[in-house]
């Protein structure tokens, strides 16, 4: 009697431990699936932008504040970044959007050997330079100072839980000398101050950017 019933809890707990397998695995699934629909929008917007007719035009993708996963919030950081690559046809820019989970990101802040793992990314090819602007990122929590040519770094953080959120990528695109460029920021949907480098000579003056007064 008291082996079969060690054999029926053997049992029960085997039977636990693979839905819960299983249970864990179609969670990160649907994370991946998520995470790889919201960049796959957010650079169909981008690219679709860069590759219009317009000269000077401008767009903008709102971001969720987190993302509906199994029915619980996943939160999650975008990183946008630049590559250039040389092939036959000449000389081309890379736009990069990947998704992180938010603890990824804080992990990396905490200790700069850790290396974060997206779970998703999509990107597209253009031979528009690409100028990407962000505020200073602050240990993975919130964002401080005014708005900065990322420069050499070549990237930036979109975190839509930070204290002050950055829930919003800006798209400007300007046509100049016959030389497209493609302008993009982290904004707050709230609030997009870009008052300062319009004075530095802002691209073509017509895109009022999401909340900017």
């Amino acid at each position: 009697f008291i082996l079969s019933k060690i054999n029926l809890l053997i049992l029960v707990t085997a039977i636990f431990a693979i839905v819960a397998f299983f249970a864990l695995g179609l969670t990160d699934i649907a994370k991946t699936k998520e995470a790889s629909e919201l960049v796959f929008r957010v650079a169909e917007k981008s690219n679709a932008l860069v590759n219009s007719s317009t000269y000077c035009a401008g767009d903008a993708y709102v971001l969720d504040p987190e993302l509906s996963v199994a029915g619980s919030s996943f939160y999650y950081v975008m990183r946008v970044s630049k590559q250039p690559v040389e092939t036959g046809k000449g000389k081309f820019n890379i736009l990069i959007f990947s998704v992180y989970p938010r603890e990824e990101i804080k992990k990396s802040f905490e200790d700069s050997s850790y290396v974060p793992k997206a779970i998703a990314a999509n990107s597209f090819r253009t031979a528009a330079d690409i100028h990407l602007f962000s505020k200073n990122y602050i240990e993975g929590k919130d964002y401080t100072g005014s708005f900065e040519d990322v420069g050499a770094a070549g990237y930036f953080y979109a975190d839509p839980q930070a204290i002050t959120p950055v829930d919003t990528i800006e798209f400007i695109k300007e046509v100049k000398d016959g030389k497209t460029s493609l302008y993009v920021f982290g904004c707050n949907s709230a609030f997009c101050d870009l008052e300062q480098i319009r004075n530095d000579g802002f691209p073509c003056q017509k895109r009022k950017p999401v909340g900017l007064i």
